[in-house]
């Protein structure tokens, strides 16, 4: 006789012990939560997504959007030590393009295009002398 609030993976990876409902979103549609319902959200929210990376894909417009939803983030300083910069650029270019083949395996929504486009412009900056 409770509500809660898990992150989705531990949801959908626990469907026999874990049951869960649809929440009522902008559009006055109920969503059940899914893969697909987040990445609608964040692609309903792609428009706003501001030069630093910022954005809240929270109760976005659209009949599919999941209202509640987050991403997760990485915070790195530009000026690496000797190296350093290489590395983190290759690890977080590898995640956000070719490493996102794995995310719904994982119960991960994939980036939008668009946000894995200007991800890509900001990693580059880590290999600038």
């Amino acid at each position: 006789g409770s509500l809660g609030y898990i992150e989705l993976l531990y949801a959908l990876a626990n469907p026999k012990s874990i049951s869960f409902g649809s929440v009522r979103n902008k559009a006055g549609k109920d969503v059940l939560a899914s893969i697909e319902s987040v990445e609608a959200a964040a692609e309903a929210g792609l428009p706003a997504i501001a030069e630093d990376l910022t954005f809240n894909i929270n109760d976005q417009p659209g009949d599919k959007a999941y209202p509640i939803c987050g991403g997760v983030w990485a915070i790195m300083y530009v000026k690496q030590p000797t190296g350093r910069g290489k590395a983190l650029y290759d690890f977080f270019h590898w995640a956000t393009n070719d490493g996102q083949s794995f995310a719904k395996g994982k119960y991960y929504a994939s980036l939008p295009e668009g946000l894995r486009k200007k991800a890509d412009d900001k990693l580059k900056k880590l290999l600038q002398p």
